[in-house]
């Protein structure tokens, strides 16, 4: 297996996997707000593309000639008010990730999430940040056996 950037040739599998990524999140969505949409894959890789730059960075898993996971990676540096709220003055944050469920389990998750933290140390990040869909136990346990740790809750009531 093999971590390397993005490149217009995967873009129709891709697409697949975030059409693949919507199904399987609005299965856990236990409000029943995420909606499987035959339109999601290609919108989201199409506002993924247009999100990468200089700073941010998309990256693939690739097994033999197949796309099996991504993440994409954004860089953020602190305004005033946070470089007094926090010492952290450059962060990376992970704004998706998956893996094809068949190749689950297998060390591509992490490999991707390891190639991604490389990458934003080497830009002089001093923390990553991930938000994880509170229903998606499996990708909040995965992370934490990679050593991240609960931050902040987002909460919802609907009106």
């Amino acid at each position: 297996m093999t971590i390397r950037p993005y490149q217009e040739q995967d873009k129709s599998r891709i697409v697949q996997l975030f059409q693949d990524f919507q199904t399987y999140l609005a299965n856990l969505d236990p409000m029943g707000l995420i909606q499987v949409d035959p339109r999601y894959g290609s919108l989201k890789v199409q506002e993924l593309i247009t999100q990468l730059n200089e700073e941010n960075i998309f990256l693939v898993a690739q097994e033999d000639s197949i796309v099996i996971g991504c993440v994409l990676v954004s860089i953020y540096t602190t305004n005033d008010i946070e470089k007094i709220e926090w010492s952290v003055e450059k962060y990376g944050e992970i704004k998706e990730l998956f893996v094809d469920v068949e190749y689950r389990a297998k060390g591509v998750g992490k490999k991707l999430v390891e190639a991604a933290e490389q990458y934003v140390k080497e830009k002089g990040c001093g923390a990553m940040f991930i938000e994880v869909f509170l229903p998606n136990t499996s990708a909040k346990q995965f992370y934490e056996k990679l050593g991240y740790e609960d931050r902040s809750v987002e909460m919802m009531k609907l009106l």
